[in-house]
């Protein structure tokens, strides 16, 4: 099997990546999606909605093309809702259960991250 950047899914710390990381990404997989995580920007959406959209364009003028928050996240549908009216893709992460699961996929992200822990977990 040949891996092209179709098929490669990058999930990366952007502060600990940085940008050289990100060019070496790009100029091997050129169509790969990278993930960054986003979940900083949450509560700053409802005071500052202007200066997260120019935190998102810098952060996809660098190459990463869809952005990651917890499936756990405070008040992550206003977030969740920016994101599609702004044109970036979704990526829900930290779904633990079946119906965490069944929850996020109802918002429709273009990927997701799931470990089904049953044994470990323990909702209270």
């Amino acid at each position: 099997m040949k891996i092209t950047g179709e098929t490669v899914m990058f999930d990366i710390m952007f502060e600990i990546f940085h940008l050289e990381g990100l060019t070496e990404i790009k100029k091997n997989f050129p169509n790969t999606t990278i993930i960054t995580r986003a979940d900083f920007l949450v509560p700053l959406l409802t005071q500052f909605p202007e200066y997260v959209e120019n935190i998102l364009k810098k952060l996809d003028s660098f190459g990463l093309n869809e952005f990651s928050i917890s499936f756990n996240t405070y008040k992550k549908e206003n977030f969740i809702e920016a994101l599609e009216v702004l044109g970036y893709d979704l990526n829900l992460r930290d779904i633990y259960t079946l119906d965490e699961f069944l929850q996020a996929i109802l918002y429709l992200p273009s990927s997701l991250i799931s470990t089904f822990d049953f044994d470990v977990r323990i909702d209270a």
